[in-house]
């Protein structure tokens, strides 16, 4: 049965457009039906990352304004033909998203495809409100400096009084030798889902459009693999109970508290 992920971030320039568009090749080379979807509504950026940037011709905005056929609006990857990529609209405006349609038109991609990747905007916006209502699951993407750790504190709130479930975690951008993604996730109440190293590979490989896989970089593409198993079910780590430790009380202070 197929399923809706978000990605959502609550700060812009943690990579989570590029962790999106890596993720939907790793899924294609699985032979997964993979639909992507970039609502970031007047910016979109997908579509440069899986290397379509010629090939967009409709978009969602012209399906709701009945210009075209929803197929029409799906664009295929050259290399996976399972690969689809979906944009919001370049020249849409938010309000021209309603939740309830939003609803109809997904629950009718979920017939095609085994996985839908949604690409959020940053921050807790009209938007992303809207998108809360729509995922099977949904991950925040941070790193992990204090202010993008805080912001997806704050965001993941805002999910667990929407939705009463908590999002799961992927920390880009980690220095291992001197950062836990595990104690990070531990501080935030989160499930890691993943950890990715400081890299600039990944990125520049897939603006070239190349695949994922020639970005040069063992421990991103292990980083990678590890986060689209678990997405499929496979070793997807346990909730944390419950908070502990120095880091704790450090976080608790970068937050605010006593």
């Amino acid at each position: 049965m197929s399923k809706v992920w978000v990605i959502a971030s609550g700060k812009g320039g943690v990579g989570k457009s590029t962790l999106v568009s890596a993720l939907s090749v790793i899924f294609a080379e699985k032979d997964l039906r993979t639909l992507v979807i970039d609502a970031d509504v007047g910016l979109r950026n997908l579509d440069l990352l899986l290397g379509l940037q010629d090939k967009v011709l409709y978009e969602l905005y012209d399906y709701i304004n009945e210009r075209c056929f929803l197929e029409d609006a799906l664009v295929a990857h050259l290399a996976y033909p399972n690969l689809k990529l979906l944009i919001a609209g370049q020249e849409a405006k938010t309000d021209d998203f309603k939740v309830e349609e939003l609803k109809k038109i997904v629950e009718t991609l979920k017939n095609d495809f085994d996985i839908i990747l949604i690409d959020s905007p940053t921050g807790i916006g009209k938007v992303f409100q809207s998108l809360i209502e729509l995922y099977d699951e949904c991950v925040l993407v941070s790193t992990s400096d204090v202010v993008s750790l805080r912001d997806a504190e704050k965001t993941a709130s805002v999910i667990n009084i929407r939705r009463r479930n908590s999002p799961y975690l992927v920390i880009n951008k980690v220095d291992f030798a001197s950062e836990s993604p595990d104690k990070i996730a531990l501080a935030l109440d989160m499930c890691l889902l993943g950890a990715l190293p400081e890299s600039n590979k990944l990125h520049n490989t897939m603006l070239l459009g190349k695949s994922v896989t020639e970005c040069g970089d063992s421990a991103v593409l292990k980083a990678l693999n590890i986060i689209a198993s678990r997405m499929q079910g496979l070793e997807i780590p346990a909730k944390p109970e419950e908070n502990q430790g120095m880091f704790n009380k450090i976080m608790r202070i970068f937050k605010g508290g006593a």
